[in-house]
């Protein structure tokens, strides 16, 4: 690899809620009534990231829907924080969705949070020869900087990113990046719920850590350190250290993708569009179907398959007023009714949402089904028979199995898929039973009818 090639990684939970909260004196709400200022905002600032940087390399990193090792540790850790707001949750679903129709790789590992994995790929990148840009305001991820891993955050304007580098670290913490974690097991983290040691304040860590350089040090020369700093750090030793190993990130996440595999390949803008449409973030999806012409006009002067923006609002009029009716569900009992339409209808379209392109490794997230024109539904589930940690409504993904068995095995039904073989591989992985219905593939289609066209992709054939 080039020693220019740089990868993105999103912090997506924490651009996610730093969107929401951005606009929570003035939230943004669309006609049906729906809070989308996360979407609004999360799809705001990525638009930036692809004006602005233009990333080769990009993935978007989520926490794990189950409890993570640092819980098992500590079975206090995060407990202050308040629940995730209903409205916020709800758009959870529509954000991956969105990322999913982008063709951004969403990563996500049980038992860890998406700061190991971040931390994981940044390890990946040293050795790899890649730049690495991580975008989230945390300062649990500024341990992570180098000279060649930065941070970009959301700057406060909203719509542009703040380079975050040693000396940004260095100016505002009083410390470098990689003495971030020795501060953090000193003073604690109240938003984490981490102890770090009693009575010992930043402005005192601060000192020590200029002093002595790391936590090892301080306590190999605590005979040194005279007064009520001494009995404070002497009393305290048995929790910085047990905060150091829940501040400190994991750089060895089984993840079973490569930087490779991250690679941005003819994103598909006018599906992200489209679904920001849907959910009433019209001047957000203004800046994708404008990003589709940008980069389709500079590729040919045949452009009589994307349409203006003002025009594409024209002839989708008919679209525009009938929006559908698209449904998360989370409820077992509601998607077994559902399924039992469905085969009374005896066909469906279905895709499944994974966190790699890898059949063989990649993990479900959920998937989408419709039977009749402009009503949809997107089912999240976990990888757990119970959901115990941010997702209480949830199916459990062996649950979904089986219901979906019902389709797949029933001869009389028809399914239809736009690269089947994906989900196939998929979903036999997990647990599906050999399917016995007829398939549809609209990518093979596609490509008996036009077999030199260079993507497949549905918003390209749409």
């Amino acid at each position: 690899m080039s020693k220019n090639d740089t990868l993105y990684i999103l912090d997506s939970y924490g651009l996610i809620y730093r969107a929401y909260y951005a606009f929570i004196n003035r939230p943004l709400i669309n006609k049906n009534g729906e809070n989308i200022s996360a979407i609004f905002g999360f799809f705001r600032n990525f638009y930036r990231i692809l004006k602005d940087y233009n990333p080769n390399f990009i993935l978007a990193a989520l926490d794990s829907r189950t409890p993570t090792f640092r819980h098992n540790l500590f079975e206090q850790y995060k407990a202050t924080r308040q629940k995730t707001p209903d409205d916020l949750y709800a758009q959870i679903p529509i954000i991956e969705e969105i990322l999913t129709a982008l063709g951004i790789p969403v990563l996500r590992v049980d038992g860890y949070e998406a700061d190991d994995i971040i931390a994981t790929l940044v390890t990946e990148c040293k050795n790899k020869d890649f730049q690495c840009r991580i975008l989230s305001g945390d300062k649990d991820l500024m341990q992570l900087i180098t000279d060649t891993t930065l941070m970009l955050k959301p700057d406060r304007a909203g719509g542009g990113w703040e380079l975050i580098d040693r000396d940004v670290v260095l100016s505002e913490w009083g410390v470098e990046p990689e003495q971030m974690i020795d501060m953090l097991s000193l003073v604690g983290d109240s938003s984490d719920n981490i102890p770090g040691v009693k009575g010992i304040g930043e402005k005192t860590a601060y000192k020590l850590l200029s002093d002595y350089k790391t936590l090892d040090n301080i306590y190999e020369n605590i005979n040194d350190i005279k007064g009520a700093v001494q009995q404070k750090l002497s009393d305290g030793k048995d929790l910085a250290y047990f905060s150091k190993k829940l501040v400190e990130l994991c750089c060895n996440v089984p993840i079973s993708t490569s930087i490779e595999d991250y690679k941005l390949v003819s994103p598909d803008y006018i599906s992200a569009a489209r679904i920001l449409e849907r959910v009433g973030a019209y001047a957000v999806a203004k800046s994708y179907y404008a990003k589709t012409e940008s980069e389709n006009s500079q590729k040919t002067e045949n452009t009589n398959n994307i349409k203006s923006y003002s025009e594409k609002k024209d002839e989708s009029s008919q679209l525009t007023q009938n929006s559908g009716n698209y449904k998360s569900i989370h409820d077992i009992n509601e998607l077994h009714s559902i399924i039992e339409e469905i085969i009374q209808k005896g066909f469906c379209a279905f895709d499944l949402e994974t966190d790699g392109l890898n059949p063989h490794q990649a993990h479900m997230a959920g998937f989408s089904i419709c039977f009749e024109e402009g009503k949809s539904y997107y089912v999240p589930f976990t990888s757990a028979e119970k959901d115990t940690f941010e997702a209480p409504n949830y199916i459990a993904k062996n649950d979904a199995i089986k219901i979906l068995n019902d389709i797949f095995s029933n001869e009389t039904m028809k399914v239809i898929t736009h690269n089947g073989k994906f989900d196939y591989q998929v979903l036999r992985a997990n647990g599906l039973s050999k399917p016995k219905c007829k398939f549809i593939d609209t990518m093979i289609a596609a490509w008996l009818l036009n077999p030199d066209q260079n993507s497949f992709s549905l918003g390209t054939l749409s």
